[in-house]
């Protein structure tokens, strides 16, 4: 009876997040608008949004963290995310980090008007400070300028999660 309370608990909590989630990506006032000239060239920053990831294998955590990323000209200069990590209970604090993002072949990162874009490559994926998969393909997706999602695709594990974020500055 306990577990399945926590079950239905969880998945209230999950269904409150993504309502934030998407009550925000209708939300575009959150940055400044650019111009679409120099769209290809910027750098934002966010926080990762509190959300309650389901791991099959080991339960429910939940993810808190920041992000930065760097585009010149259309390339990823610079992708990194630093995230705590702890079990629902508040147990098994750790970290997570993604970092090393390296662009896919020719493709270049240019948003649209809507300041929404994606764009494919590998990162390497750390454990409390430890880099643990290296050359993960990853998708990283920008939403109306407002939210990012970061989905590394991590198949020994069995899951391909996807870690949102606010963008909370862009210059």
């Amino acid at each position: 009876m306990k577990q399945n309370i926590r079950k239905q608990t969880g998945l209230l909590v999950v269904a409150v997040q993504l309502g934030i989630v998407f009550a925000l990506v209708g939300n575009t006032n959150l940055v400044s608008a650019q111009d679409s000239a120099a769209a290809t060239t910027f750098t934002s920053k966010g926080e990762i949004l509190p959300l309650t990831l389901i791991n099959p294998k080991t339960g429910e955590y939940i993810v808190n963290g920041n992000w930065n990323m760097d585009v010149n000209d259309g390339k990823v200069t610079n992708f990194t995310a630093d995230m705590q990590v702890e079990l629902y209970d508040g147990s098994n604090p750790h970290s997570h980090q993604f970092m090393n993002f390296k662009q896919a072949g020719n493709e270049v990162f240019e948003p649209e008007a809507s300041k929404s874009g994606e764009i494919r490559g590998i990162m390497d994926l750390g454990l409390n400070n430890n880099i643990v998969h290296r050359n993960v393909s990853t998708s990283i997706t920008i939403d109306r300028g407002v939210l990012i999602s970061v989905t590394p695709e991590i198949h020994d594990l069995g899951i391909q999660p996807t870690i949102y974020g606010i963008i909370d500055s862009q210059s």
